[in-house]
């Protein structure tokens, strides 16, 4: 009986993990969204919460991948869009 709740709980965190990781922000964009106003300036002009980008940076969520908030940060950090993220390896 408890092996079945540990199961479902851990699928349930799985599923968790799918609907939020996404790719992983490279570190030099990482290093430029270290300014809290740079952080600001993105969520203002996503129309979210500053608590909102804390949590898609700090968990790579996958709303960091749609193309308007791309657009948005490659904005800010002046960082083009295709190096955003680390790259993917084979």
């Amino acid at each position: 009986m408890y092996l079945d709740l540990i199961v479902l709980s851990l699928g349930e965190i799985n599923d968790l993990k799918s609907k939020t990781m996404s790719k992983i922000l490279s570190t030099e964009v990482r290093e430029k969204l270290s300014s809290e106003e740079t952080k600001m300036r993105i969520a203002l002009e996503l129309g979210i919460s500053f608590m909102t980008i804390l949590r898609w940076i700090r968990t790579n969520h996958k709303n960091l991948t749609l193309d308007r908030t791309k657009e948005v940060i490659s904005k800010y950090t002046e960082v083009p869009v295709e190096d955003l993220f680390e790259k993917q390896h084979a």
